[in-house]
């Protein structure tokens, strides 16, 4: 299934809403760019984008022994 995804990272404290998050429910580049903005207004420098693009294949992946080795499905 083919989609745009955002990946980005906030710097600060946890407990302030920092980390690293993802989101893939844009409706096509348009969407996404507007997101990036509303956030880059939100959080400013704090803001840090580490991937954003169009995803044109996905794969799940299943557990053949833990934490060894996964396998594609």
């Amino acid at each position: 299934m083919a989609k745009h995804i955002l990946i980005y990272s906030i710097a600060g404290y946890p407990e302030e809403g920092a980390g690293t998050y993802f989101e893939d429910n844009f409706k096509d580049e348009s969407d996404l760019t507007n997101r990036i903005n509303k956030l880059s207004k939100e959080h400013k420098e704090l803001l840090n984008i580490d991937c954003a693009g169009f995803l044109s294949a996905e794969y799940n992946y299943e557990a053949v022994e833990y934490v060894k080795e996964y396998k594609r499905v």
